[in-house]
């Protein structure tokens, strides 16, 4: 389950993320451009976990605990949300 918050539009000088298109996320959780980035923040996910996983040391129903696969997802959340 992902849970997250936009920024609220109402404090004006919102501070914007010039990389990426999606760092005004709408206000309304049902908008495209949420869907979106949800989206694409949790096909990111899923492709570091695969990548964590496909780990020699990894062993079935192990708990992922690579600070890598941490900063990854972090990236993303950063990125996307």
């Amino acid at each position: 389950m992902l849970l997250h918050q936009p920024p609220s539009s109402s404090t004006g000088g919102g501070i914007t993320n010039p990389r990426s298109s999606t760092s005004t996320i709408a206000t309304n959780p049902t908008s495209p451009q949420t869907e979106e980035a949800v989206r694409a923040f949790m096909f990111e996910v899923y492709e570091s976990w695969v990548k964590a996983i496909m780990s020699p040391f990894y062993r079935v129903n192990m708990e992922v605990t690579s600070p890598v696969f941490r900063q990854r997802v972090a990236a993303a959340g950063r990125k996307y949300l």
